[in-house]
């Protein structure tokens, strides 16, 4: 149902290298393959591909990824797949790092079939403030990632961090999509996910 880490490493999407080609065809065997797998929402965090190089001017990144995104998004709409901007944090990426961001980006881009997800764990890193949800969540968002930000790890427990203003903003926007646990098991994915689960019924 959804999918993430649409470009791999190796391809360059911000740069003087940039081989808009090659990422053009990419992308349309990447979508028709997303097709048939029955994807229907495909995580654009790419950070890697997207990292501005050093000495590279941000903007001219940032237009890069705006012109790309243009290119892609009738791609995705012609195999019925939504593409979704996953703001990540500074330490793995320096472009769009705050979901405020990525709906700015989504609002450049301006194609119904590009839209934003929100990561709890790059939230908590950037300490971005719900409110940005709360404007915006219910027009742009579409997918959410969850974690314990303390070494994000699958969540157990409600009371081992403060995720009540984070799930009561995703409520008050409507928002009943996916939410996927993108987060380590320490204890063996046998042991922790059952926990996980337990916490998203009980949470939601």
């Amino acid at each position: 149902e959804t999918s993430n880490n649409f470009f791999p490493t190796y391809f360059r999407l911000t740069g003087p290298e940039v081989d808009l080609e090659s990422v053009l065809d990419y992308a349309r065997r990447a979508l028709t393959r997303a097709e048939e797998l029955g994807v229907q929402y495909l995580v654009f965090g790419s950070g890697p591909a997207k990292q501005v190089p050093q000495g590279f001017p941000l903007e001219e990144g940032y237009r890069q990824v705006v012109q790309l995104l243009k290119q892609v998004a009738p791609i995705a709409r012609e195999h019925g797949v939504t593409i979704v901007i996953e703001p990540l944090r500074k330490a793995e990426c320096n472009l769009i790092n705050t979901f405020a961001e990525g709906v700015q980006l989504a609002r450049d881009v301006d194609h119904p079939n590009v839209r934003v997800l929100v990561d709890f764990y790059h939230l908590t890193e950037e300490a971005e403030p719900v409110q940005h949800l709360l404007e915006d969540g219910r027009e742009f968002l579409r997918h959410v990632h969850f974690a314990n930000p303390t070494g994000r790890v699958f969540p157990a427990r409600g009371d081992e961090a403060d995720y009540g203003p984070f799930i009561d903003a995703l409520k008050a926007v409507g928002y009943d999509l996916h939410v996927s646990c993108e987060a380590y098991a320490p204890n063996g994915f046998d042991h922790d996910a059952p926990l996980a689960r337990r916490f998203f019924d009980e949470q939601f």
